[in-house]
């Protein structure tokens, strides 16, 4: 009974030369092939993250720099003399109508200095406004005014409040042309170097919303696929710059909440509109000081990681592959020697019978060291059966002899 048990657990050489391959090269193999596969995953999402907040924070300074240039020309208007005293003109009610005119050339003149500037309106404390505006067909009229968020008195008396340069975020504008417009302002009350207490007016420049989009460096409108863009949100939590006209103004976040919680209402908003696939959209924020303004960078690496798992699949493919190979010239070799051993094994179990005759057959296919064994056997068979030969045939005279 012992003995039956004790077969029964004795494992054949092939099956442990397979589990032994299986313990010392598929599994590290296979586990190898997973971790590298999320190690270098997550080395690519922290380059990914790290490149872009740095893009973002590259992004920020342009904005600061871009518009410190239209800031430069608000400041080239409220602090021109001639400006001033058209202004003084126009509120002491002397030659109005020409002071009007003359200061509509002006803006008229400065109106495409540079890109993007749709109006340019100066406004008195007594509510008039000289403006000379792109998006009418009208040349006395301001074309956004009527629309915006604050009243006229209103907007004259914040700007008018301080010294500093006011910036106000995209609102929508006007109709013009078939085409909305969305309008970002700066403004800044007219300094009379002369009397520097006095109030006599603010000027304001009108930008179009893509001039922010353009600082955001959006992913070309004519590539087939968007991966990449970015977007801006102001201090209210509203969108004031987005690659879809549709979604400005509309507010998605607390402006005065965490970073986290901005962060998650902006991840949010972007799956909800369905432009990525949850899994594999990336959010990173950077905060503009300044201006109170998130700059938001969305990205989508499904490409990225579809690229990642194609991959990971080629390389468990080929290591499943020469896994296989291996394990079938190990089941090849291992079944050679196999028989080869049964073989001298059965010719041993023949001569111990006391068939001295008997020779272990010997082929091209026998392992070396078996091929040795089965010479020495042969050879040692061969002996024996001499000697027995010899011992016969002396036991033969013998009996001859004594007859």
């Amino acid at each position: 009974m012992k003995k039956s048990i004790y077969h029964i657990n004795k494992v054949s050489l092939q099956s442990r030369l397979i589990r032994i391959f299986l313990l010392t090269s598929a599994v590290p193999i296979l586990f190898l092939s997973f971790f590298s596969y999320y190690n270098i995953s997550d080395t690519l999402k922290k380059n990914t993250k790290e490149f872009s907040i740095n893009n973002l924070k590259q992004t920020g300074k342009n904005l600061e720099i871009w518009l410190e240039s239209y800031e430069d020309l608000l400041y080239q208007i409220y602090t021109d003399d001639d400006v001033v005293s058209l202004v003084n003109k126009l509120n002491n009610k002397e030659d109005a109508p020409v002071a009007k005119n003359q200061l509509r050339r002006y803006l008229r003149g400065l109106l495409n200095t540079k890109e993007y500037i749709r109006s340019i309106a100066i406004m008195t404390p007594e509510g008039m406004v000289i403006t000379y505006d792109q998006l009418t067909s009208v040349t006395n009229k301001n074309s956004w005014l009527d629309s915006f968020s604050l009243a006229p008195e209103k907007l004259y008396e914040e700007v008018s409040a301080d010294n500093k340069t006011h910036v106000f975020p995209t609102e929508y504008g006007v109709s013009f042309a078939n085409k909305d417009y969305y309008l970002f302002h700066i403004a800044h009350r007219i300094i009379d170097y002369k009397n520097l207490e006095n109030k006599i007016g603010i000027v304001i420049i009108s930008i179009d919303e893509k001039f922010l989009r353009n600082v955001c460096l959006v992913q070309d409108d004519s590539e087939k696929e968007l991966n990449n863009f970015k977007f801006i949100v102001d201090d209210k939590g509203r969108i004031i710059s987005f690659i879809n006209q549709d979604n400005l103004t509309h507010k998605i976040t607390d402006g005065k909440a965490s970073l986290e919680k901005r962060q998650d209402d902006y991840f949010k908003f972007i799956i909800g509109e369905g432009l990525f696939e949850k899994e594999y959209t990336s959010i990173n924020v950077y905060r503009d000081e300044a201006l109170s303004w998130d700059i938001v960078n969305v990205s989508n690496q499904r490409d990225t990681m579809t690229k990642l798992s194609k991959q990971q699949e080629i390389d468990i493919m080929i290591s499943l592959l020469s896994l296989t190979v291996v394990i079938i010239l190990i089941v090849i070799l291992s079944r050679q020697l196999g028989n080869s051993i049964k073989r001298v094994v059965t010719t041993m179990q023949v001569a111990s019978s006391g068939d001295l005759g008997i020779r272990v057959k010997v082929d091209k296919q026998m392992p070396l060291e078996v091929e040795a064994i089965a010479f020495q056997f042969n050879d040692m068979l061969g002996k024996l059966d001499d000697a027995m030969k010899k011992e016969k045939e002396a036991g033969e005279r013998q009996r001859l002899a004594s007859e």
